[in-house]
């Protein structure tokens, strides 16, 4: 916010305190059995890969990725992969996720219900470099970027990072499903990494109970994110907006939204037609689920 003219500020109650580093936050996640090509791992999304090494306080695991999930819901895991030499033409692929047979399979559901792997969707996690900030431990490569993936090359004594994504139908059966990702480079043997996935008895709604606003505005703050997208604003919102959904974001409190037409009429304000407002709040209402939009001014 910009401010002009002369002003006063008086503050009250100032203290001081030494500025104590606080303890990294362990990862959530595990390792994976490494074979003589890659050490393996796998994280919870939220959890910050590292370029080389494993991230703070990873710990040894059972050798299986864990997810849990309610239907209609998108759940995430990275695959860290660890190169101990040169490595060309990486890939991670998922099988179906088959639900396991058992007692109550038997008694509920038909038994043999999948999710099919063209419901995962698989991408790379890149680095970014971060400088110039006080903050010493911050100036580093950082997981920021997250792009599309078929297959990659990775250094020696470096990480390739790959975020799978397992979308649940809606109409899933319930229980206790199991899948394979399977990471292969050139000239080594693949090597397969067990999946399990829980589906839980009731579905999310394609509209989520609760509202959220997320701030995007591609073309603002002297077009930062534009200088390195040239298409129109509006396309690349459309990209975002998908994100959104995927994520469960239900409004932008900078969105554009076409104001609607109108008059002034004895000193007021007259509203003479909502329809381009309403136009554009119906197409993000169906196409991307938000229920969160910003007054027409």
């Amino acid at each position: 916010m910009i401010f002009g003219g002369k002003m006063s500020v008086w503050v009250d109650e100032v203290g001081f305190a030494e500025d104590v580093e606080p303890e990294p936050v362990p990862a959530v996640g595990a390792k994976l059995p490494e074979t003589d090509a890659f050490s393996l791992a796998w994280l919870s999304p939220i959890t910050k890969a590292t370029p080389e090494g494993f991230p703070f306080g990873l710990k040894d695991g059972d050798g299986i990725v864990h997810l849990d999930a309610a239907k209609n819901e998108r759940e995430s895991f990275q695959i860290l992969i660890g190169a101990k030499r040169n490595l060309k033409n990486v890939r991670v692929k998922v099988s179906n996720f088959i639900r396991e047979k058992g007692f109550w399979s038997s008694l509920v559901g038909s038994g043999d219900a999948r999710i099919p792997s063209d419901s995962v969707t698989v991408r790379e996690v890149r680095f970014v470099p971060v400088s110039g900030v006080k903050n010493a431990r911050m100036n580093r490569l950082h997981p920021d970027p997250v792009v599309s993936f078929e297959s990659g090359s990775v250094q020696a004594d470096s990480n390739l990072v790959a975020l799978v994504t397992v979308k649940v139908p809606a109409a899933a059966e319930s229980g206790a499903y199991a899948a394979t990702a399977t990471v292969t480079a050139e000239g080594i043997a693949p090597c397969e990494i067990p999946v399990r996935l829980r589906v839980r008895n009731f579905a999310l709604p394609d509209t989520p109970f609760l509202k959220s606003y997320f701030y995007l505005a591609p073309g603002n703050f002297g077009g930062s994110y534009t200088q390195f997208d040239e298409r129109p604003t509006n396309v690349i919102l459309d990209d975002f907006y998908k994100l959104y959904r995927e994520l469960r974001l239900t409004g932008n409190q900078a969105a554009y939204i076409p104001p609607p037409k109108w008059k002034k009429e004895n000193g007021h304000v007259v509203v003479t037609d909502w329809s381009p407002y309403d136009d554009e709040v119906s197409r993000l209402i169906e196409k991307y689920n938000f229920s969160v939009f910003p007054v027409p001014f």
